[in-house]
């Protein structure tokens, strides 16, 4: 599968590291992207709230945040929303999303009802289109720069946690 190369020296150190053609790479996103694609597809039953647009909940998708519905939010529902999707993940139900249709629908603009600072780790999703402004970085600690941007996210972008 991985073909081991030696790269050229440097400062007199030499490694091996795998590598993979860009057919097999292709072929692995592919294969990744049609399993992610299935597993959106087996979703089960969508999250509501009282800021979730009822048209969108009767087709079964819930729809991206908008200026109303972020309105609607208030800190202590921002945070009942985050442990109520907390609770989701943990028991292993999915809410269906239309990521397409979020992706067009946040086009003009953004409207968060949180922001979170988490870490760079690729195994803990944090972040749905339009729901939640996040933040990443090795070790959770606010530098100056993401403090800039979490007070960006509550002050222009309206999150409310």
């Amino acid at each position: 599968m991985f073909n081991r190369i030696t790269p050229v020296p440097a400062a007199g150190i030499s490694s091996t590291l795998p590598t993979t053609s860009r057919r097999a790479f292709g072929r692995r996103l592919g294969l990744s992207a049609a399993g992610l694609t299935l597993a959106a597809c087996s979703a089960s039953e969508p999250a509501t709230d009282s800021a979730v647009d009822e048209e969108a909940v009767d087709e079964g998708f819930v729809p991206a945040q908008n200026a109303a519905s972020q309105a609607a939010v208030t800190p202590d529902s921002a945070l009942t929303l985050l442990t109520d999707g907390n609770a989701r993940f943990v028991a292993g139900t999915l809410a269906r999303r239309d990521y397409s249709d979020q992706i067009r629908a946040t086009a003009a603009g953004q409207y968060p009802f949180a922001v979170v600072l988490g870490c760079i780790d690729s195994r803990v999703p944090i972040e749905t289109v339009g729901d939640i402004f996040a933040a990443r970085v090795a070790g959770n600690i606010v530098n100056t720069e993401l403090l800039g941007s979490m007070e960006f996210a509550c002050r222009l972008a309206g999150s409310k946690l």
